[in-house]
């Protein structure tokens, strides 16, 4: 398996746990890093909150030696202030890469001018990376859409623009930024970006095994693959990956070690946000952990009404051993993640 390279950084294997807001936090990231992913990132933190000393912001930055190397995603629309907060990051020393994000979709970040926004306005995108870059003692990448909408510049002329302002990587997402999460993937453009620019293409879009992982590869010219929904309830991805792409044998988790390891997820959560908000977070965790389980349902329904992480915690706990009566093989994770019921109590934040 070959080693993406990112200035002097080396990445192997070349897979990358993709920067999802909620998910990825310093306990999840660790836990893919043990299963074999190349390269964790942050969650998207915001370039504002952070000029603002936000302390719930500046939590996000919470990271450990053995998730290195650990990139951090910064979000904003403002060149200057990104440039502050990708300086204030770079003080701490504990990111090895800074990421900006051009890709997300949510109003909130898009209103403020950044996220996809960026796509639609090239120009004003690429004094960012400059400004950012300017700033930053570690290598700077991208993570791109494949264009802000239909009649709109697309990734090719975006990813040229970057990689002249000075960004080491860029990733991309082939879908214009209207279709979110829905189909088609635009693998071409992918081909296209990887032709166009010198720096590494990494790519990101319903990954989740080593043959799809190898094919797209093959195919396109990335030097690498970005796992995002794939991950949730399920970090051995990138251990199943890593072998298929090595050509071994694999041989997924059975339910015990799924709910040891959510167990395991759940622990060290607690230990960063305390009982309450990690029996809030962990009922969706909870939810992908356990699908395909012939009882799935009825642990969804148990876990969304527990109120701390020691209720939580025993009801996987007990749930180890199969339900009577349901003999049949534990199927492999399921390609896509349903999303648990959200009724129950609300979150203290």
């Amino acid at each position: 398996m070959s080693t993406l390279y990112l200035r002097a950084l080396a990445i192997a294997p070349p897979l990358v746990l993709a920067p999802m807001a909620g998910i990825t936090n310093l306990p999840f990231r660790l836990l893919c890093k043990r299963q074999g992913a190349g390269l964790v990132c942050s969650e998207m933190v915001s370039a504002t909150a952070l000029g603002y000393g936000s302390r719930r912001t500046l939590a996000l930055l919470a990271a450990s030696p053995e998730e290195r190397p650990l990139s951090v995603q910064l979000f904003g629309g403002d060149p200057d202030t990104m440039a502050r907060a990708a300086a204030l990051v770079c003080e701490r020393e504990n990111a090895d890469l800074l990421d900006i994000n051009m890709g997300c979709t949510v109003p909130k970040v898009v209103k403020g001018g950044g996220g996809a926004a960026l796509l639609a306005d090239p120009e004003r995108a690429q004094a960012l990376v400059r400004a950012v870059v300017k700033a930053s003692s570690v290598p700077v990448t991208v993570k791109l859409r494949a264009r802000w909408r239909q009649g709109f510049p697309d990734a090719v002329e975006l990813g040229r623009r970057c990689e002249q302002a000075g960004a080491a990587a860029l990733v991309l997402h082939p879908r214009t930024a209207s279709g979110k999460f829905t189909p088609p993937l635009e693998w071409e453009l992918v081909a296209r970006l990887a032709a166009a620019v010198s720096v590494p293409v990494i790519a990101n879009g319903g990954i989740q095994d080593g043959v799809a992982a190898a094919r797209v590869m093959a195919d396109t010219g990335a030097q690498a693959v970005m796992v995002g929904r794939g991950a949730l309830g399920n970090p051995w991805v990138f251990a199943r990956m890593a072998a298929e792409m090595a050509g071994r044998c694999y041989q997924p988790p059975g339910r015990p070690q799924r709910l040891a390891l959510a167990i395991e997820h759940g622990d060290m959560l607690r230990e960063l946000k305390g009982e309450r908000i990690t029996a809030c977070e962990m009922r969706k965790h909870a939810g992908w952990y356990v699908r395909g389980f012939p009882d799935a349902v009825a642990l969804r329904e148990a876990v969304t009404w527990a109120r701390t992480w020691r209720e939580l915690r025993e009801i996987l706990a007990a749930a180890t051993a199969p339900p009577p009566g349901s003999g049949r093989r534990q199927p492999e994770m399921e390609s896509r993640p349903s999303i648990p019921p959200k009724a129950g109590p609300r979150c203290a934040r």
